[in-house]
């Protein structure tokens, strides 16, 4: 019986070709894993120190004193960022990141002999440090994470430590500039708003004594009603001047008796409405005026006080700010001394090494087989070859 003969699948095939090369292949996977795992040895090691810092969560001052006087202030505060519960983790990390903070890490630990920098640009060494240097903030938690890469575990240590000690130093520093700056300013417009009321106090007094307005309200109820008593008096004298007139003679005394009490009556009435009097104090026609002229007196005193009496409370909050040097900075995990390597990773590198080496044997089997079989492929390779290399005249 026959049995027919099928072509192997490409599968297969292609693993028939790795083994009958197998040496190719074995050969370029152990040296390139022996080439590499001795370049591993070579290189520096980097070890990591890291820190987590806990920002602080809650805080006065005098941004959130003024925002917090004020309608909505909540809202508005956080729409500043800052919130009325001090900086948060993006200023730190600003902070840590700063050129500032990297040069005075640079010159503190010489950390140009340390990278054999000596002769290179300041922005080098920065790069170098920004790279070596990080600082993260986790937006769920809202912690700031550092981490500090070194090739000598000691001075990641020390790096981290030292990030952390003057990270607390320079925000206390700006803390104390900034509620140093507060304070000035509240003091100046204390003085300012002290000084607006005083003059509207003076100004009000020389108002008062020009215009004889002591309480506009009271007073005018008193002016009106002693008017309106003259006015029923005058009513009065008109009723018995006519009564008289009516049953006496123009010459008669009676009737000369009322016209002289009803004269006297009006020209009372006329100098209380035009100048007023010793009883009245104030002329009534003056009296629209005068009481338009004390209310905006008084409004505008009234503002100014309450501007006086909302600044005082900042004032003294940003003294308490300025000589508060309390730490605000809470680290959940300090720097530890790294015992462990980060990089190189030498096992990864030589997997990862060796399984390139594994693709590049395979494709180079498949090019062999290729060239092998394909004899127009091959001299299309030959000619390419005398074309890149020619060879020499009498060689």
């Amino acid at each position: 019986m026959h049995i027919p003969v099928t072509a192997p699948s490409p599968f297969l095939r292609f693993l028939l070709l790795m083994a009958a090369r197998k040496r190719l292949v074995i050969s370029m996977v152990l040296l390139t894993a022996v080439l590499t795992a001795v370049y591993s040895l070579l290189m520096n090691k980097t070890y990591e120190s890291r820190a987590v810092i806990s920002p602080p969560s809650g805080g006065t001052g005098m941004l959130a004193g003024l925002l917090g006087g004020l309608p909505m202030g909540d809202m508005l505060g956080d729409l500043t960022g800052q919130g009325l519960e001090g900086a948060g983790g993006e200023y730190f990390v600003a902070l840590l990141g700063s050129r500032q903070v990297h040069e005075e890490l640079i010159r503190t630990f010489n950390l140009r002999a340390h990278y054999n920098m000596e002769d290179a640009k300041i922005e080098d060494v920065l790069k170098l440090v920004g790279r070596k240097v990080m600082a993260e903030l986790d937006f769920e938690s809202g912690m700031i994470v550092l981490t500090v890469h070194d090739k000598d575990p000691v001075m990641a240590f020390k790096l981290a430590q030292w990030l952390i000690q003057r990270l607390e130093s320079l925000n206390l520093e700006l803390k104390t500039r900034k509620a140093r700056n507060n304070r000035d300013f509240a003091e100046m417009e204390v003085r300012l708003i002290r000084g607006e009321v005083d003059s509207l106090e003076r100004a009000m007094l020389v108002f008062q004594k020009s215009s004889r307005v002591l309480e506009p309200e009271s007073q005018g109820q008193a002016i009106l009603g002693k008017y309106a008593e003259i006015k029923a008096r005058e009513a009065i004298l008109e009723l018995e001047l006519r009564m008289a007139r009516q049953n006496y003679g123009p010459a008669h005394p009676n009737v000369q008796q009322a016209e002289q009490a009803l004269s006297t009556i009006r020209a009372q009435l006329k100098e209380s409405w035009e100048r007023g009097d010793s009883d009245l104090f104030l002329a009534i026609n003056e009296l629209p005026s005068a009481t338009m002229e004390y209310l905006r007196f008084k409004r505008e005193l009234e503002i100014a006080n309450r501007k006086l009496l909302f600044m005082l409370p900042q004032l003294e909050q940003a003294k308490l700010d300025e000589v508060n040097d309390n730490p605000v900075l809470e680290v959940l995990d300090p720097p530890v001394l790294a015992e462990k390597k980060l990089k190189p990773r030498r096992t990864v590198m030589v997997l990862a090494a060796a399984l390139v080496a594994f693709l590049l044997s395979s494709v180079l089997v498949l090019f062999l087989d290729r060239r092998e079989q394909d004899p127009e492929f091959a001299a299309h390779l030959d000619e390419l070859a005398r074309s890149l290399w020619p060879r020499r005249k009498g060689a």
